[in-house]
């Protein structure tokens, strides 16, 4: 047999082996690894073939109802009745190889699906549809789109790339090649990868942190972080790390968006007030303002104030009349600023910081040199997962607004690719952006196309630009990075979660706390950590309760969330509502025996227990064991006990710990009501015992 089974699982994948084989050198690895599995699967039938067992197949005959009714339904009838298939034991060694087979199977069956390319390479599967029909609806709006979007970048390219601590043309180069490897491999048509506020400033805290000075250093360690970003990103995919941001929380996002937000604007006091700080911090920006209040450049103030005004106006014109097709505010504000930089000599009269001249054209592929990758691979790391939740979040809202479906794990293949292509190009670490994309998912794009129109759009940006912007105040850049990390700040999310959930509404305040104060790096490790042992809280000490009658009914519910539900006098009813494991078994035994105190110190005798395990989903083999050696103290205290609704996978365990006798399937009951009647009547038969 096992022999047949290792041939048909290597025939079924001879269209992968066949070829391998061709290949020299790799003929004797597969022969080895066939002749190792084929002695593991010998090896673990000799053990089973020591345990001969006897398959119990399930009945096919219905039983009728008077059987049903002659007894009380509980777990052992159940199993009289209708029979459970039983699984064959098998060895260690026989699991793995069936385990592995099946993995290979799976493989086999998606590489051989029509779906697998499309599923690698996304735009295999939307450009044939768009090819074939879309072009005619939506070419038109996508070029527009990209249009818009390339117009908008240019500003933000700028500014954000100084908000990096490096060369303006740098943010030029982050939004070309990334952007069109998204194209390729991303999920999202709404989504634009480019530059972002959040990232830029933790690769600047990361560069600041290594001590470059120069912007030669700056840049060759920007490069270096995003290089080590794509490795994160392939590292994590191996791991299937892109389950991580099921663990990651809402309130712990809002709050570390939020304290970031701050902290950008923080450090760009310098350029709102035209004085030399440098602060992470909003206190420690204000004091630096407020220790040289006599150095502050009234023109950069009054420069911030008015771009801020005009970029806000704009937004309320767009969203009241120019929704389909928007002004371009920030490029509004680039070419108003610059044209009264340069016509009233700002820099000279009045002393105002601007741009300076931007080198032209674009740089050639180059491999990145990896300056100081030990030292940076730490906040490459953070990074790296920083930016997949935040683009992960941005792809999974937008596909959920416009009915798609976005898979997290080619979002972070898809960040990979852009990260390292963009490396080849000096590129930033590449990031989605929300307002970017927020903008996408008004203009009814209808593929990813937008993105080579707006790389073209940044693309002779960086090539025209040069000297043509060298008056643009650096206070009107300010201001367009303030007044897009508005949306960043999610102050009445807290007001929210203060309202619906105060644990929730602690993790937000906590993971805002630590971010606002010990930077992005330590913020998000320390406010993850906060989000586990939030989840470890809930697991170590869940809800229980005992369980009353209501009134004229056969319902059971919470006796101290209902009042009205009545108690028995004899019995006491128990719910845990959580899996049982090693974390909260203690508590279970604890909870479970104050409730026998209480009923002592109110003068009620307890003759029988009643556990109702309707919301223990699993259970591990220490909460199991534990379960065991606290049901036998309190049979040995004279107590009858009763189960309520165990579930298959724990009566499964239970066998295999050899612990069944603890738990019997005939005192296993599949409802609350029934499991009080047959109590009440062996209590009754124990009275009428103990009376002859």
């Amino acid at each position: 047999p096992a022999v047949a089974v290792l041939v048909d699982t290597l025939s079924g994948f001879r269209g992968v082996l066949v070829p391998m084989a061709c290949v020299p050198g790799t003929s004797a690895t597969i022969i080895q690894i066939s002749l190792l599995f084929l002695f593991a699967v010998h090896q673990a039938d000799a053990l089973c073939a020591q345990k001969p067992t006897i398959v119990r197949k399930p009945s096919t005959r219905i039983p009728t109802e008077q059987e049903i009714k002659l007894k009380p339904f509980h777990e052992a009838h159940l199993q009289d009745l209708f029979p459970e298939r039983e699984q064959r034991p098998i060895s260690p060694l026989q699991e793995i190889y069936e385990q592995f087979s099946k993995q290979l199977r799976v493989i086999q069956s998606k590489v051989s699906s029509p779906e697998f390319l499309p599923s690698v390479l996304p735009i295999t599967g939307w450009l044939s549809e768009y090819v074939n029909d879309g072009w005619k609806k939506y070419l038109v709006k996508d070029i527009s789109a990209g249009v818009v979007i390339g117009i908008m970048l240019v500003p933000q390219a700028i500014a954000y790339a100084l908000l990096a601590s490096l060369p303006p043309q740098y943010g030029f180069y982050s939004c070309i090649v990334p952007s069109l490897m998204y194209m390729i491999f991303g999920t999202s048509r709404h989504v634009h990868v480019g530059v972002n506020a959040p990232i830029s400033m933790m690769v600047a805290v990361s560069i600041r942190e290594f001590g470059a000075s120069s912007p030669e250093q700056r840049v060759a360690l920007s490069v270096t972080i995003t290089a080590l970003t794509a490795v994160v990103y392939l590292a994590m995919l191996v791991m299937r790390l892109d389950l991580v941001t099921t663990f990651v929380p809402d309130p712990v996002v809002s709050g570390f968006c939020t304290a970031m937000a701050l902290q950008i604007m923080s450090s760009n006091v310098k350029h709102i007030f035209g004085v030399p700080v440098n602060a992470d911090t909003p206190i420690a920006a204000l004091r630096g303002v407020a220790q040289q209040w006599r150095k502050v450049n009234p023109a950069a103030v009054a420069t911030f104030t008015a771009g801020s005004l005009l970029l806000l106006a704009i937004k309320r014109l767009n969203a009241r009349f120019f929704t389909r097709t928007p002004i371009p505010e920030q490029l509004v504000l680039l070419i108003v600023a610059t044209f009264f930089s340069k016509l009233l000599d700002l820099k000279r009269t009045a002393g105002l910081a601007v741009v300076g001249t931007v080198p032209q054209g674009l740089l050639a592929p180059r491999l990145p040199d990896m300056v100081g990758w030990r030292a940076l691979l730490q906040p490459a790391a953070t990074i790296a997962f920083v930016n997949f939740i935040l683009s992960s979040q941005v792809a999974g809202s937008l596909g959920t607004l416009h009915d798609y479906r976005v898979s997290a794990r080619q979002e972070m293949l898809a960040l990979a690719a852009a990260s390292g292509a963009g490396c080849l190009f000096s590129s930033l670490p590449p990031s989605a952006s929300f307002s970017r994309s927020a903008l996408l998912g008004t203009l009814d794009v209808g593929s990813p196309l937008h993105n080579i129109a707006s790389a073209l759009v940044v693309a002779a940006a960086a090539t025209l630009v040069g000297s043509r912007l060298a008056a643009l105040p650096q206070a009107s850049l300010a201001s367009v990075v303030v007044v897009a990390l508005q949306s960043f700040l999610q102050f009445s999310r807290a007001t929210f979660l203060f309202r619906v959930s105060r644990p929730e509404f602690a993790l937000w305040v906590g993971s805002f706390l630590v971010t606002l104060a010990l930077g992005p790096t330590k913020g998000i490790v320390i406010s993850l950590a906060m989000a586990v042992g939030l989840i470890l809280r809930f697991q170590a000490a869940p809800h229980c309760c005992p369980v009353g009658r209501l009134p004229g009914t056969n319902i059971f519910r919470d006796a101290i969330r209902f009042p009205q539900a009545v108690e028995e006098p004899d019995l006491l009813i128990f719910r845990f509502d959580s899996s049982l494991h090693f974390a909260n078994r203690l508590y279970f035994e604890d909870q479970l025996l104050d409730q026998f105190r209480r009923r002592a110190k109110a003068g009620l005798r307890v003759r029988a227990l009643i556990l109702d395990a309707s919301g223990i989903n699993t259970v591990d083999s220490s909460g199991a064991l534990a379960l065991r050696a606290l049901l036998n103290r309190i049979r040995q205290d004279g107590i009858r006990i009763y189960l309520v609704r165990w579930k298959g996978r724990s009566r499964d365990l239970f066998r295999r710990l050899r612990i069944e006798d603890a738990l019997p399937p005939d005192k296993n009951f599949f409802s609350t009501a029934e499991a009080v009647d047959i109590a009440h009547a062996d209590l009754a038969a124990d009275d009428a015992a103990a009376a002859s």
